[in-house]
């Protein structure tokens, strides 16, 4: 499966490659030169294509499936460095959840507040969090553990925690760097999750 970094590059280059098609295509228009104009055409519907199948691949290729309690998922750059884990969870009138964040950085901090946390029923109804949050940056090495709560009814069944980055680049990428991706690996949050 490819690595976020290397779907980031495939991003990068895509783009490149449109936008240099795309300005072969302004160019040749404006000179009247049919060929390149062509050839721009051709560049750019390449890269498109090119592009699309591999974010379709990364997604449909993507590993599913349910992170026992304890286990950690992990969102990586160059290396994996952010990891997250449900180390309690408490059913009352909501889900209470404890996480734990752990990076094993060595220089730079890791940033858990970009995360979406999303706790899903068995119904597949969605629910973000009443309460908790993670504001500050976690510095290298350190591991915190926030307690978040989700309002799920009782008679909604087991839920799941879906946890992913959540801006609209993130989800041009391709591969597990891509939220969609990282929701395939929710972390379990009671028996039958």
């Amino acid at each position: 499966m490819m690595a976020p970094v290397i779907g980031t590059l495939i991003l990068l280059a895509a783009l490149g490659a449109v936008g240099l098609g795309l300005l072969t295509m302004v160019v040749a228009g404006v000179r009247g030169q049919a060929p390149l104009f062509r050839i721009g055409a051709v560049l750019t519907g390449a890269a498109v294509t090119g592009y699309g199948l591999l974010w379709v691949l990364g997604f449909l290729l993507a590993p599913s499936h349910l992170v026992p309690a304890g286990d950690e998922v992990h969102f990586c750059g160059v290396d994996c460095h952010l990891h997250v884990s449900a180390v309690k969870v408490a059913r009352g009138a909501d889900i209470a959840v404890t996480l734990r964040f752990r990076s094993d950085a060595r220089g730079a901090p890791e940033y858990p507040g970009l995360l979406r946390l999303t706790a899903v029923d068995s119904r597949g109804r969605r629910y973000a969090p009443s309460a908790g949050m993670m504001a500050e940056p976690l510095a290298a090495g350190q591991s915190i553990e926030r307690e978040f709560r989700f309002s799920v009814p009782g008679d909604a069944g087991p839920a799941r925690l879906e946890v992913s980055y959540d801006s609209v680049m993130d989800f041009l990428v391709p591969g597990l760097g891509n939220p969609l991706a990282q929701r395939r690996t929710p972390l379990a949050l009671g028996a039958g999750s």
